[in-house]
């Protein structure tokens, strides 16, 4: 079939114009890829500013709580120390922190501080009086549960608590660990562990602290023994769950405490035939926890 003249004119304008709209759909395709490499750019750039940021605050965040330790530290110290002077410098709890008397020792504190501190003081008289009201508030409610006979049992529950966060924050330096030899399974089992927070740390937080066979004065760890505590075993929990806990505290121990004495680790002593812990299962805990 031959095309007439026209035809192929024709033709040759449809051609064209279909090949400006490919080229002008080739030129859009590479705006938009433009725009999506310069938008992902974007994106990776705040993404990096947000992990530094971040990291900065949390520089910044562990220098000022060093900082405040340090300084509630030395107020403790400096408190003891005008407290067994002659006359004594020793704050009333009765009174309130601001009463004239306390506001005494408060500034006999911090002029021993900067005795003590010389040249290199570095707090303010606002920072120490700061930290003598956490000092007297803390000691006052010291105080006030020595009177009422719930002191002994306030301060297990603070040993209790601060073991319960060294615990979560060891096992989550494991699971997050690079060379954890966990497979798939293993490392959701992981964690589903983390995930109940406090309510998956081991049932000696439950019981009474006790020192078998090891002289109380020597409590304090040391690189061949650690402490001794008898504990109680939950009701609910499952051999596989026991299992998960004990597989990721041990290669705590094994793999990712460097210094000597982090690897020592408290005995555990169960009594199968003894008391069991009261608390319930935690209400996100998994299947496969329970017995």
């Amino acid at each position: 079939m031959c095309l007439t003249s026209f035809q192929c004119v024709t033709l040759q304008e449809k051609l064209l114009k279909a090949t400006d709209q490919l080229e002008r759909f080739k030129e859009d395709i590479a705006k938009r890829d433009q725009t999506i490499y310069l938008l992902t750019q974007e994106n990776q750039r705040l993404k990096d500013q947000n992990a530094k940021l971040c990291e900065a605050k949390n520089k910044e965040q562990t220098l000022r709580k060093k900082r405040n330790l340090a300084l509630q530290n030395d107020v403790k110290v400096i408190a003891s120390i005008v407290a067994d002077r002659s006359p004594p410098q020793i704050y009333s709890y009765a009174l309130d922190f601001d009463h004239p008397h306390n506001k005494t020792v408060t500034a006999t504190i911090y002029t021993d501080m900067c005795g003590a501190h010389g040249n290199k003081m570095q707090y303010t008289e606002e920072e120490v009086r700061g930290g003598c009201a956490i000092y007297f508030k803390s000691k006052r409610k010291d105080e006030q549960m020595k009177n009422n006979g719930t002191f002994d049992k306030h301060r297990a529950q603070c040993r209790s608590n601060y073991r319960k966060s060294q615990v979560l924050e060891e096992r989550r330096k494991a699971i997050n660990h690079p060379d954890i030899p966990f497979d798939s399974e293993e490392k959701q089992f992981s964690y589903d562990i983390l995930s109940l927070g406090a309510a998956g740390v081991s049932s000696d937080e439950d019981s009474d602290v006790e020192d078998l066979n090891i002289d109380r004065r020597k409590r304090k760890r040391s690189k061949s023994a650690g402490r001794v505590r008898r504990v109680k075993d939950f009701t609910w929990q499952s051999t596989r769950f026991i299992e998960m806990k004990n597989k990721v505290d041990d290669f705590y121990v094994n793999s990712v405490a460097k210094p000597p004495h982090l690897r020592v680790r408290d005995t555990r002593v169960r009594d199968a035939n003894g008391p069991v812990s009261k608390r319930e299962p935690p209400k996100n805990v998994k299947a496969w926890m329970l017995k």
